[in-house]
C-alpha cells in the first residue's frame, strides 16, 4: 500500500516531484489529456462517467463552495483592468447623463424665451411694414392731391 505523505516527505522543490514519483514507481503525465486517456483506459470509464466521478470526488471534499468554484471552476484572471474599464465607462455615462439633464433643463428654460423671441420678430416686422407705409403716406397723398388738382384745373 502506498502512503502519499511518506512518499512526499523530504522533497525540496516542486520540480523534483515528477522524477521522485517515477523512482518510486508512480505513473506521471504531463498533460490532463494524457492523464484522462490513461485513467479511462485503466478504469474503463468513458468521458461522462469520468466527469461524474470527478464531480463526486470534488463535492465530497468541498468545505467552501465559493472557494471551490474560484479555485477549480473559474479561470484565474486579473480583473483590475476590466473593473477599471467598467468604472471609467460608468463615469463617462454618468457625465453624459448629467449633461443630458442639464441640456433638457436649458431647453425647458429657453422655450418661453424662444416663443417670445418669435413673437417679437413678428411684431417687429409688422411695425417696420407699418412705419414704411406711414413714411410713404405723405408722398402718396401729396401726389394724389396734385393729380386731383390738375384734373380739376383741366375740367374747369
Amino acid at each position: 500500500m502506498r502512503d502519499l505523505r511518506r512518499d512526499l516527505a523530504g522533497l525540496q522543490s516542486s520540480e523534483s516531484i515528477v522524477p521522485h514519483f517515477r523512482r518510486l514507481g508512480y505513473r506521471t503525465t504531463k498533460t490532463f489529456v494524457e492523464y484522462d486517456g490513461w485513467i479511462a483506459k485503466r478504469t474503463g470509464m468513458r468521458g461522462k462517467a469520468m466527469d461524474m466521478f470527478n464531480q463526486t470526488v470534488a463535492v465530497k471534499d468541498i468545505h467552501s463552495l465559493n472557494k471551490f468554484i474560484r479555485e477549480h471552476m473559474l479561470e484565474p484572471h486579473d480583473w483590475r483592468e476590466k473593473v477599471q474599464g467598467l468604472l471609467t465607462h460608468f463615469n463617462d455615462l454618468s457625465v453624459a447623463h448629467q449633461e443630458l439633464v442639464r441640456a433638457r433643463l436649458a431647453e425647458e428654460l429657453l422655450a418661453p424665451i424662444e416663443k417670445l423671441g418669435k413673437r417679437y420678430a413678428e411684431q417687429s416686422a409688422t411695425l417696420q411694414s407699418l412705419e414704411r407705409r406711414l413714411n410713404a403716406a405723405d408722398t402718396f397723398f401729396r401726389r394724389r392731391d396734385r393729380t386731383s388738382r390738375r384734373a380739376r384745373a383741366r375740367a374747369a
